[in-house]
C-alpha cells in the first residue's frame, strides 16, 4: 500500500483545519474565540505550557 502524496495530506490538514473553527464559530462567543486565540498565541510564543506538562509536573 502507498502512502498518501505529501499535497494530499496538506489538502487534508486543510479542510480539517476549517472544520474545526467552523464549529468553533459555532460553539464560542466572541469574548471566549478571543480569549482561546490570545492563549494560543502565548502557548507559541512560549509564555505558556500545555496541559500535559502541568499533568506530568503534578503527578
Amino acid at each position: 500500500m502507498e502512502s498518501p502524496q505529501p499535497t494530499e495530506v496538506w489538502k487534508e490538514l486543510k479542510q480539517i483545519r476549517r472544520r474545526l473553527e467552523t464549529l468553533e464559530d459555532a460553539v464560542l462567543s466572541p469574548d471566549d474565540r478571543k480569549a482561546l486565540d490570545d492563549a494560543r498565541r502565548e502557548f507559541k510564543e512560549g509564555k505558556s505550557i500545555s496541559h500535559e506538562k502541568v499533568v506530568k509536573k503534578f503527578l
